[in-house]
């Protein structure tokens, strides 16, 4: 307890008895993320492409999206924004690069360190192979439901921060810095909702992402197909003069 002389007047503070529970360790948000069996039904969806628009609110900006995706390591996202032109990224191993609205890039350093943590197993499967820490840092309630709240670290790259429902294990608020050109870093908020099955495996069909530069974009999926035959060769992005 603690007791306040001021103004000569003395205010008694007495100690509350509070209990709380304990937090859940790694191993046991990882297990309530049922990560052995969502990690096995991410490995059987094969190569997988998923189809659906994207939306920069702020912007008044609307467009299609094609991502493909393959083990944890390759993708390619093709955006089409109609008269506001195109972007493409693409992720092959250790090697990045992103072409669009006049720009194409191979990405370097942190910025490739961060293209590679932005594979979606990261997101599906186990946390434990990205990151290098991990760390439950407390509870809380997020519109009416009970999460955890954990730090994610890899290497030197800026922490993530992340909202896990208590419930299932869902995630649904990742925090971080984006890293872009210029070493300029552009905190960001994401949203994961309109969790749904396939083939096993819990995957959020809308990501709502929220910037001070840009504003809001809304990713939907609007479908899924897995196990599908590509060339090996869309993973790769070369300059606009070898085309």
């Amino acid at each position: 307890s603690m007791t306040m002389y001021q103004a000569g007047q003395e205010f008694k503070m007495p100690r509350l008895d509070v209990s709380t529970e304990p937090l859940p360790s790694v191993d046991e948000i990882m297990a309530l993320r049922d990560t052995e069996s969502q990690k096995a039904a991410y490995e059987a969806l094969g190569t997988y492409m998923a189809t659906g628009s994207i939306a920069i609110v702020q912007s008044g900006i609307e467009g299609a999206f094609t991502l493909y995706v393959s083990g944890s390591d390759r993708m390619r996202e093709d955006s089409n924004f109609g008269k506001f032109g195109s972007s493409r990224s693409a992720l092959n191993g250790n090697q990045a690069w992103t072409k669009g609205f006049g720009r194409f890039e191979q990405l370097h350093g942190d910025r490739l360190e961060q293209a590679i943590q932005g594979h979606p197993a990261t997101l599906l499967s186990d946390w434990r192979e990205f990151y290098d820490s991990i760390r439950v840092l407390s509870d809380g309630e997020l519109n009416g439901i009970k999460v955890y709240i954990l730090k994610l670290q890899h290497g030197e790259l800026p922490p993530v921060t992340v909202y896990v429902d208590a419930e299932n294990g869902n995630m649904l608020i990742s925090q971080g810095v984006l890293l872009v050109r210029g070493g300029i870093g552009i905190p960001v908020e994401s949203l994961f909702e309109d969790y749904r099955e396939i083939q096993g495996l819990r995957i959020p069909h809308r990501t709502i992402s929220s910037n001070e530069s840009s504003g809001r974009t809304i990713v939907q999926y609007e479908s899924i197909e897995t196990n599908i035959e590509v060339d090996e060769s869309i993973f790769t992005l070369t300059p606009p003069e070898e085309e």
